[in-house]
């Protein structure tokens, strides 16, 4: 049984609002930066936009590797943060950090396992609930959402209804940035992504300080990366 689909808490009223529909030659590095967990992997160029779509791929031929995009912008208080994303292989995590203590307060996961695609919400290392989305679900919608100290995991497929995956209650209001990940960690397989409708509905978008982007460790096993977390 994957999860409810009553008495879903509606976004917050917000006064900004961060999309990217990835329409343009190449990522925004006024709202995004990337990272790859080795040089080896930043050379094959695994972050791409073409034809409307932000690609994060990761060749077959390395057998691990992470690859990681984040919002330049910090976000303080409530907000609704969605995406559109079809994973083809590997795995997807969009994450919220928070900032100072560079914790992973929440994110959701999806990954393909014996040719059946998850989708995992999680508070940190704790997993809360996953769902069977079938063999080829095609895109669908994720979304995290913020509202005080809760928080709301959605989803929604190309023809069914916006879906609460989880919730969690005494959340961590920091301020923080979102990031999507995709990682493999079999041989031969590789990973691939495609994202797209970037939309984020926030109550105070702030300028983050100025970083250096410090890759991702890679992935030695299990399908999250938790341990990894960079603290750019």
């Amino acid at each position: 049984k994957a999860a409810d689909t009553a008495s879903i808490t509606p976004p917050p009223a917000t006064p900004a609002v961060i999309s990217d529909t990835f329409d343009g030659t190449s990522l925004d590095t006024g709202k995004w930066a990337w990272g790859a967990s080795d040089p080896q992997l930043t050379a094959t160029n695994p972050v791409k936009v073409e034809n409307g779509l932000l690609k994060m791929i990761i060749p077959q031929s390395l057998s691990q590797g992470s690859v990681e995009v984040r919002s330049i912008q910090n976000i303080t208080g409530d907000f609704d943060a969605s995406v559109l994303a079809d994973l083809k292989d590997g795995n997807l995590e969009f994450w919220f950090v928070g900032f100072p203590s560079g914790t992973i307060p929440f994110k959701v996961a999806l990954y393909r396992y014996n040719s059946t695609n998850y989708i995992r919400a999680s508070n940190g290392n704790n997993m809360l609930k996953e769902a069977n989305l079938g063999s080829s679900p095609g895109s669908l919608t994720i979304t995290i959402r913020r509202v005080g100290t809760q928080v709301f995991y959605l989803y929604q497929t190309a023809t069914g209804p916006l879906t609460q995956l989880a919730s969690s209650d005494n959340i961590s209001t920091e301020d923080g940035n979102f990031r999507f990940i995709q990682m493999t960690n079999t041989s031969s397989i590789g990973a691939e992504i495609d994202l797209d409708n970037f939309n984020a509905k926030v109550n105070l978008v702030i300028p983050s300080p100025t970083s250096t982007i410090t890759p991702t460790p890679t992935p030695t096993g299990g399908v999250n990366c938790d341990d990894y977390v960079n603290k750019w």
